[in-house]
Order: structure tokens, then C-alpha cells, then sequence
């Protein structure tokens, strides 16, 4: 829901040498007179509003290393094609230049969020629990990838609906990720605890074991 009675300032991501900080906020830097949440850049200084929508809410952005593109979750319909206001991933390369990744339709009441990007911008994970590849019927929060060569790919696979693959990371390639996961993904967290997993070269590793 938009949460625009509340000011806020949050989910900061900045760029490698720090010089560029994308972040969301309700507030007003000069163009946001609705107080909607926005995504925002900022630079030597200087405020740039990256997204312009209205009754919806734009999130947890993770801009790429030179700070030139960045990936977030939104209610927003950018390009026409989330007229549901279902919550997808989005990709912006400048002001008011969005692109959407994702694109669930299924009325379930899904969200794909937390949206990372690896240096270069072109490859984007993210947590889903939609069914954006015709295999996650059951609606499994599971991890997904977009890359330019594939599209969106989902990384993870669980068994039920009860456990959830959360919070992923890229390394700066966008080579490989890691993720949290209270699913027995290896046979090797039988007690369900939040355990740390790495995907590399399509090798899982849980890379925690606490009992």
C-alpha cells in the first residue's frame, strides 16, 4: 500500500566508489509534490527522481556499480504492463527509462522483491513467490535471475510451500549468488533452520550448518 502519510527515507544502495546512492522516499526533493514512494538517485549533492508514478510504491533499489542503472520492486504500471498492480522487478537506466522484468498476471496476490544487480546492471536476482516459469505451481518464495541471454530464470526449487529462499546477493560478474533459505534444498537441513546457500556454476553449496 502506498505509504505516503508516513516520511521516510530508506533501502539505500550505493554505487562501488560510493559517489552515487539510490534510495526510495515520500519525499519532496522538487518533483514528488504527491508525496509518493519514488526512487531517487543522488550525486555530488544533487537529488535525481528516477521514478513518477502516483497510488503505488516504488522499493529497495540496487544500483550497479558506476551508479548508471538500477534494478527495484514496484505496484507501479511503467510501460502498460501492470495495469494489476501486481508487485514486479524493474529496471531503470535513467530518469522516467523503466523497463519491467517480471510480469505475473495470475491474480494471486504474489510479489517478486528485493531485487540485486551484479556491476555491469544486466543481470538481476530476485525472491518470488509467483510462478514466472511454469514450474512453481504451489508458489514457493523462491530465487530467481534475469540475464539478457535467458530472461528470467528461477535458480532455486523447493519442495512445499512452507519454507522460503530469501535475500539474495550477486557477485559483481552476476557469476554466481548466495542466498537464505530455511528449505532442505541439499538433504542437509532436515531441522528447517535459516541456513546460507551459494549457487555457483549451477553447484549449491549450504554453506551453514547450525543445528
Amino acid at each position: 500500500a502506498n505509504s505516503a502519510h508516513t516520511l521516510r527515507m530508506a533501502s539505500p544502495s550505493s554505487s562501488f566508489a560510493g559517489n552515487i546512492v539510490a534510495f526510495d522516499s515520500n519525499c519532496n526533493f522538487g518533483g514528488n509534490v504527491d508525496g509518493n514512494v519514488e526512487i531517487f538517485t543522488v550525486a555530488a549533492a544533487a537529488v535525481t527522481q528516477i521514478t513518477s508514478s502516483a497510488n503505488c510504491d516504488n522499493l529497495t533499489p540496487s544500483v550497479n556499480s558506476n551508479g548508471t542503472r538500477l534494478s527495484f520492486d514496484s505496484d507501479c504500471d511503467f510501460t502498460g504492463a501492470n495495469m494489476d498492480g501486481s508487485v514486479e522487478i524493474f529496471r531503470a537506466a535513467g530518469a522516467d527509462d523503466v523497463e519491467q522484468i517480471t510480469d505475473d498476471r495470475s491474480s494471486s496476490g504474489c510479489a517478486s522483491i528485493n531485487a540485486v544487480t551484479d556491476a555491469s546492471g544486466d543481470v538481476v536476482a530476485f525472491e518470488s513467490d509467483c510462478d514466472l516459469d511454469g514450474g512453481n505451481g504451489a508458489e514457493v518464495n523462491e530465487i530467481y535471475e534475469s540475464r539478457p541471454a535467458t530472461g528470467v530464470v528461477r535458480r532455486t526449487s523447493s519442495q512445499g510451500d512452507a519454507c522460503v529462499n530469501a535475500t539474495p546477493a550477486l557477485t559483481s560478474d552476476g557469476s554466481a549468488l548466495a542466498f537464505a533459505s530455511d528449505c532442505d534444498l541439499l538433504g542437509e537441513n532436515p531441522d528447517g533452520g535459516t541456513e546460507i546457500y551459494t549457487l555457483n556454476s549451477e553447484v549449491l553449496t549450504q554453506a551453514t550448518q547450525d543445528a
